[in-house]
């Protein structure tokens, strides 16, 4: 599942191809399981896209897999950019992901 954060309705919403203003960050976050299995975890790529027209920094996603929680940080996800990460939750974990972009700043 793609998940945008819109600060024009503060909080995250999902992206159903709706159109913002070029002037604002509109983030979409995405959450993979990559194929080679880590040792001792449940591995998961989380993907984040700035669809909009300014930059954003300190950008904050939080990641559950059943009643884990993980916090992600992005230096910078520039305006046209995507850049990712991984994490690692215990391999008993059971549950689908689940990833949203919770807070930003912009430069």
């Amino acid at each position: 599942m793609v998940r945008t954060f819109d600060p024009l309705t503060f909080g995250p919403t999902v992206a159903f191809g709706r159109r913002r203003p070029s002037c604002c960050t509109t983030l979409k976050c995405q959450i993979d399981t990559p194929q080679a299995p880590a040792s001792g975890g449940r591995p998961f790529e989380v993907t984040v896209t700035n669809v909009g027209g300014t930059s954003a920094e300190n950008v904050v996603i939080e990641v559950t897999v059943g009643d884990v929680t993980r916090d992600v940080n992005l230096d910078l996800v520039a305006k046209g950019d995507t850049e990712s990460a991984a994490i690692v939750v215990p391999a008993d974990t059971a549950g689908p992901p689940h990833a949203e972009v919770v807070s930003y700043t912009n430069p």
